[in-house]
């Protein structure tokens, strides 16, 4: 299992305020009133991971928007964290997500408030991997709209792949090609057939070189191609991407990006 996880940076896509870099939301199932923000706390730089795909978890069939994703990865202590318990409420109200980060599908709707407890934390960035009282399953928010702060350093690490939303309900994207154009890739791909209601867009996983740093970048689009900006040969690693496709459901098997 590859310990990639999220730096959420945007590089050649939109950018909102509070989340450096971001991904694009997908439309929930059902959106609260007001709009919910996710803002994300300043972000770190990675270490170069393995750019291995690890098989998906077991797979949910359940045809509903809030499957409950296999949670089975065991955490990593990343550093020595202590075995108290943190316990947060909402500062706002928001999208509790099946990732860390915007482009993640929602998972649960947070109100002012609402109680959580915290049970991990994404490597790369201030997203918090919590257990809310008001459900029987876990969710990732941004630390930043918790309170009170939380010492990330006492948070056990959780590797997000492990406990995505999987389905087998769809086939993964075909005919995915990547080409660059100096320091522009430009990935395109087939459109995934599924019924236009379940359709949740797409999901680009991926670590590339920008400005001299080996980032985490994760997005998302409802189109069939997207562009990303990565300097070849510049960083100590290589640049690599994986796609998925997303359902109400959850997500398809990853499919590897050749990348150029």
């Amino acid at each position: 299992m590859a310990a990639v996880i999220l730096l959420v940076f945007l590089g050649g896509c939109l950018q909102g305020p509070g989340e450096t870099p971001q991904g694009i939301d997908f439309p929930p199932t059902e959106t609260p009133q007001p709009s919910p923000t996710d803002t994300l706390s300043p972000t770190e730089t990675p270490v170069p991971p393995s750019a291995t795909i690890e098989p998906s978890a077991t797979p949910s069939n359940t045809a509903t928007a809030s499957a409950t994703p296999t949670e089975t990865s065991t955490p990593t202590e990343s550093p020595t964290p202590t075995a108290a318990q943190h316990v947060v409420s909402a500062k706002s109200q928001a999208f509790c997500r099946y990732g860390p980060s915007k482009a993640f599908l929602p998972n649960v709707d947070i109100f002012h408030g609402d109680r959580m407890v915290v049970d991990g934390r994404y490597e790369y960035g201030g997203w918090l991997w919590v257990k809310p009282d008001k459900v029987d399953r876990h969710c990732w928010i941004a630390a930043s709209l918790v309170e009170p702060a939380v010492d990330l350093s006492k948070v056990f690490v959780v590797h997000y792949l492990v406990i995505m939303p999987y389905t087998k309900d769809i086939a993964s994207p075909e005919n995915v090609n990547a080409t660059r154009e100096g320091d522009k890739v430009r990935i395109t791909w087939s459109p995934t057939v599924v019924k236009s209601e379940a359709f949740r867009g797409y999901l680009i996983d991926a670590f590339v070189c920008q400005d001299g740093a080996y980032i985490k970048f994760i997005t998302y689009t409802d189109k069939t191609s997207i562009s990303i900006s990565d300097q070849k040969n510049t960083c100590g690693a290589p640049s690599w991407a994986i796609l998925y496709g997303g359902t109400k459901w959850g997500y398809t098997d990853p499919v590897e990006i050749k990348w150029p």
